[in-house]
């Protein structure tokens, strides 16, 4: 009989054991975006920008039927870091933008007007059991009554468009588009990768094309955010640490 007891004692602590270690691997925690120095770790101050990367299909945004894409190399995206940041501003600029083809070669050109708008990257959370892997979602905010307006051509090209405008999109004001997930890169600096893949957004549209309204245009971005600005890389080191 004592053994027995002996023996579910032992079970008991083991299953507590197994439920603290699991509660620890699931924890959750808001995440700060960590400029600076790894090493310390140092918290400096530093202008920061995000460059596209990968395929079209990788930075695209589909409305109405149409996909759009605007060039990886020339569309910038850029901030600031104070140090340690619970959501980040950055300021888009899309340029060499295109309707995308079935086929994904380049169609019609486009282009992209921000008029002062702002995407404000709100503070994430660390996914269950990962120091690296953070997921939140994005606000787009634009001054007063502005939106960023997308304007599509029935000629010429990327760089150039000409002919008259066919349609007419705007993306005004909207909170909580996403998910965005945020992947931390040891390197030499250290930089984020972004993965944007928001499905919820509000466009209206008029002109040549028709007039409509939706809620479920789709924004899939794939970033990496790095220190300095788009003409001149920094050294800082960018990382997403947890909150306190």
């Amino acid at each position: 009989m004592r053994n027995l007891k002996m023996l579910g004692l032992a079970a008991f602590a083991l299953m507590a054991m197994s439920a603290m270690f699991a509660s620890t691997a699931s924890a959750q925690g808001p995440g700060v975006l960590t400029a600076g120095d790894t090493v310390g770790p140092v918290h400096t101050e530093t202008p920061i920008h995000a460059k596209q990367y990968g395929a079209i299909t990788d930075n695209i945004f589909e409305a109405f039927g149409d996909n759009l894409h605007c060039t990886n190399a020339t569309s910038t995206f850029t901030g600031k870091a104070s140090g340690t940041d619970s959501e980040i501003v950055i300021t888009p600029n899309y340029k060499d933008c295109f309707k995308v083809n079935s086929d994904h070669s380049e169609g019609l050109p486009i282009t992209v007007k921000t008029n002062g708008c702002q995407f404000i990257f709100n503070q994430p959370t660390s996914i269950a059991g990962s120091h690296t892997t953070w997921e939140g979602n994005v606000d787009l905010v634009c001054p007063g009554t502005a939106a960023i307006e997308v304007e599509v051509f029935s000629s010429g090209t990327k760089t150039a468009h000409s002919g008259f405008r066919l349609c007419r999109e705007l993306i005004a004001s909207q909170e909580g588009l996403g998910p965005v997930t945020y992947h931390n890169i040891a390197g030499e600096p250290d930089d984020i990768t972004v993965e944007v893949e928001a499905t919820n957004i509000k466009v209206t549209k008029g002109g040549l094309c028709g007039s409509g309204e939706i809620s479920n245009a789709a924004y899939t971005s794939t970033l990496t955010l790095t220190s300095g600005t788009p003409s001149e890389s920094g050294s800082h080191d960018l990382w997403f640490s947890t909150a306190g």
